[in-house]
């Protein structure tokens, strides 16, 4: 493809569940950069509900022409990808993928673009990724029968139990995955991180200057946050909502359809997506809390609840992005951390 003279323009790729922060980071590139962007949305079926109505959110802005989507699991989307990149009418100049995405990562060197990863979570997790094959290679047996924390370079060390869930039985094949990305993630030509220097000083600067990789091929790390933008099962829901219930305070509590385990055994399922809630809420109990609370179906607009001077404090899985939005709000957390990096959130 052809470059022409216009202004540049960035292909932003995203990772299933993980849509709203890379939304955010094409907002802050269109407002405070001179470029075009486009996003490709990569999501699972079960989640293309609450992510179209993200993407009808992020179309009011008129910050973006369109919003693709790639109906599709990471590990199979990148022959669509391949095609819709191909098929842009404006060419990429460089392009940028989610770091859960980085099997499309490659896609830049038949194109002949730079190429940046995108970590929509903090930097000790990023520390981690990169510094996995190194642990590959030093522990032995299972990571979660070891009773002393792990040393990170540089870095505050971690706990086995605060490890993301990938890495806790290498026998299992999305632990192989999480090995593979560490190995990809160095050969980007940058390393985007949703953090900024006052909040992760200590993890940066171990990241800049060598001390986590040492010789180690490394890309560089830029934090370029904060950028602001899961799951319970059936009987976590029914808890829920009878202790919101009878703690008469107000809320907002934004519902998805239960999870269950994935057939790994390591992540969580999204069930059916649907916007009727009386299939798993108790009954009667929107009817009445209605008077003082307001319970929304898939998603709402969380940068703008949190923002609000009627938020009073924010009840949370601790994804990261939602930890910053209450950071930089000034707001209170309680901290319910289920899987992935959400326990490393939780530590920080």
């Amino acid at each position: 493809m052809e470059q022409s003279n216009t202004k540049p323009h960035l292909v932003l790729l995203s990772a299933p569940a993980h849509l709203m922060p890379v939304i955010e980071l094409g907002k802050r590139l269109v407002t405070c950069r001179d470029v075009t962007v486009t996003i490709f949305v990569a999501s699972f079926v079960q989640s293309a509900a609450a992510e179209s109505r993200m993407v009808e959110s992020a179309l009011t802005t008129k910050l973006f022409d369109e919003i693709p989507s790639l109906s599709a699991a990471v590990r199979v989307v990148r022959p669509a990808f391949q095609v819709a990149i191909s098929a842009l009418e404006t060419p990429p100049t460089a392009l940028i993928v989610h770091v859960f995405a980085i099997e499309c990562l490659r896609i830049a060197d038949e194109l002949k673009i730079p190429k940046y990863v995108f970590v929509s979570t903090n930097a000790w997790f990023l520390a981690l990724i990169m510094y996995t094959p190194v642990l590959d290679k030093e522990v032995e047996g299972e990571y979660v029968d070891k009773k002393e924390s792990f040393a990170l370079p540089g870095c505050s060390p971690i706990r086995a139990e605060d490890l993301p869930d990938p890495m806790l039985f290498r026998t299992k094949a999305n632990y192989y995955e999480y090995l593979k990305i560490g190995m990809e993630i160095t050969k980007a030509d940058g390393i985007l991180v949703n953090t900024w220097e006052e909040l992760q000083p200590k993890t940066l600067a171990s990241l800049r200057d060598g001390n986590l990789l040492g010789s180690v091929a490394k890309a560089p790390v830029f934090p370029i946050g904060p950028i602001n933008s899961e799951g319970l099962s059936l009987e976590q829901m029914t808890e829920l909502a009878w202790g919101l219930e009878l703690s008469q305070q107000r809320f907002i509590w934004v519902v998805r359809p239960p999870t269950q385990k994935s057939g790994g055994g390591s992540g969580l399922k999204v069930g059916n997506a649907s916007d009727d809630m009386s299939s798993y809420l108790p009954e009667g109990f929107i009817s009445r809390t209605r008077d003082r609370g307001q319970v929304v179906p898939q998603w709402a607009p969380q940068v703008e609840i949190l923002s609000h001077p009627s938020c009073g404090g924010f009840f949370t899985h601790c994804g990261w992005n939602s930890a910053i939005e209450c950071i930089t709000n000034g707001l209170p957390m309680i901290a319910w951390p289920m899987y992935a990096e959400q326990r490393m959130n939780a530590s920080c």
